[in-house]
């Protein structure tokens, strides 16, 4: 049975320090890199993307490029206000979301895939944000 939004509430908040806002952004970032995904198969290949799975670097990524293009120079202060300060964190809740059943894993998915993607400090600096805000 599905949980409402107040026992996702209690769910996630029984499972680790990130607020609820934190999940919902990292449900957008999924959404946002499948379709990315699908734009780019589509391009570089004569057959669509399938199945919309990603592995947690792709969603990593993602999440990087959703949050930068979203809260701009405040991407760092706003994931640091979720708590959220590495990659691995990503990994931590989608495992607490595949728990709740509101995601799902296939079996070469690992926790640890999301260990390390990337540096936060790097990917968030003011010369990348620069950048990549340059690109948008």
């Amino acid at each position: 049975m599905p949980l409402d939004r107040a026992q996702l509430h209690e769910f996630l908040l029984a499972r680790g320090p990130y607020p609820l806002e934190a999940y919902e952004f990292l449900q957008q970032g999924l959404q946002h890199t499948v379709q990315r995904m699908h734009a780019t198969q589509s391009v570089h290949a004569n057959e669509p993307f399938r199945g919309g799975h990603i592995t947690g670097q792709q969603l990593c990524f993602g999440l990087r490029d959703l949050a930068i293009s979203q809260y701009g120079f405040l991407a760092p202060a706003v994931l640091a206000h979720w708590r959220v300060q590495r990659t691995g964190d990503f990994g931590t809740m989608v495992y607490t979301l595949i728990e709740a059943g509101l995601m799902s894993r296939n079996e070469q998915d690992r926790l640890e895939d999301f260990g390390n993607v990337y540096d936060f400090d790097e990917a968030f600096s003011p010369r990348e944000l620069a950048t990549s805000i340059g690109r948008g």
